[in-house]
């Protein structure tokens, strides 16, 4: 009987954060519908990404979810919180310390994807989507996306120094054998240009003469 304010208070919490979740999600659907969010970004490559993401391929019910889930979290919270039990008190408080950890892992996931896409897209349009250009349109996502992951595992606090060790190793590796590969492959246009100075400067000395 002591006990049982604490859970009618707690159970009133969470059907009137129920409630407020539900109109919220209600609320932002309806705004970015009238703003015909998913036609516009529908036609870009941003969008289609998003929509692979999202339920029935709608990035507005998946940002109407997103809304809902994260109120309903602060609803949880405070009727875990209300039912004044210290060992619930303290795993509330240390999800909420970890919480914004995993919305930067998101946030960098997202963007990661988003900006691969991007980075291939312009390359394909710079170079052209055959040989190399096709080639590089593939992979520099794929790197994109590869660092992300690095970040996301930092952000996440799962054995960071192994990942930065591992990172900088990675990167260290992709460096060098860009450099050999570059110095390979432009060794005969550096040889042809260097020809081509020497014989101008060389001619020109002879005109002179």
């Amino acid at each position: 009987f002591n006990f049982l304010p604490q859970l009618l208070a707690a159970l009133l919490i969470l059907l009137v954060g129920w409630i407020i979740a539900r109109i919220l999600r209600s609320l932002i659907a309806k705004l970015l519908g009238k703003l015909e969010f998913d036609r516009r970004l529908g036609s870009t490559k941003a969008g289609g990404v998003a929509e692979r993401f999202s339920p029935g391929g709608s990035v507005t019910r998946l940002i109407g979810g997103f809304i809902y889930w994260v109120t309903m979290i602060g609803v949880f919270s405070l009727a875990l919180t209300a039912l004044e039990i210290q060992e619930v008190t303290d795993i509330v408080g240390a999800f909420y310390e970890y919480l914004p950890n995993v919305i930067a892992a998101l946030l960098i996931l997202i963007l990661a994807a988003l900006g691969g896409q991007w980075v291939g897209a312009f390359i394909r349009t710079a170079l052209g989507d055959e040989g190399t250009g096709r080639l590089l349109s593939q992979i520099v996502p794929i790197l994109i996306l590869v660092l992300a992951s690095f970040m996301i595992l930092v952000q996440l606090k799962i054995a960071p120094s192994i990942v930065i060790i591992t990172y900088s190793a990675l990167v260290g590796a992709v460096a060098l054998a860009a450099a050999i590969a570059f110095g390979l492959g432009a060794r005969d246009v550096a040889a042809k240009i260097s020809d081509e100075m020497y014989n101008k400067r060389n001619g020109s000395g002879g005109g002179s003469a």
